[in-house]
């Protein structure tokens, strides 16, 4: 069975729970921006039709700026959040992560 996958990656918050003064998707790692450099990390393990980054709007314009291969839209509140303990995700634990019977994925989908 084939799917059409969009990574949806969350962008926002001031950061006040850290007590930081830099903006948590904007701390550097490896010379990126921390919003940078997880989607590219999380893009580089599937194929994703569609990666769209969500941010406060303010913050929008300059995080286009640095990639013009992901789709920017303006974030909002949240209101309500689900949360699935996922237990398998169809491959083994161990360094070579191969194939492995009873992936939850198919049901998360179909939740």
């Amino acid at each position: 069975m084939l799917l059409d996958v969009t990574l949806i990656v969350l962008c926002a918050g001031n950061s006040s729970r850290f007590e930081h003064k830099t903006k948590k998707q904007w701390i550097r790692i490896e010379n990126e921006p921390l919003w940078l450099n997880v989607t590219k990390r999380l893009a580089s393990f599937s194929q994703f039709d569609k990666i769209i980054v969500a941010s406060h709007e303010d913050e929008l314009n300059y995080m286009k700026n640095f990639t013009d291969n992901f789709i920017f839209v303006k974030g909002g509140e949240t209101d309500k959040v689900w949360f699935y303990d996922m237990q398998n995700d169809g491959y083994t634990l161990n360094d070579n992560r191969t194939l492995c019977d009873g992936s939850e994925i198919p049901d998360i989908i179909n939740y």
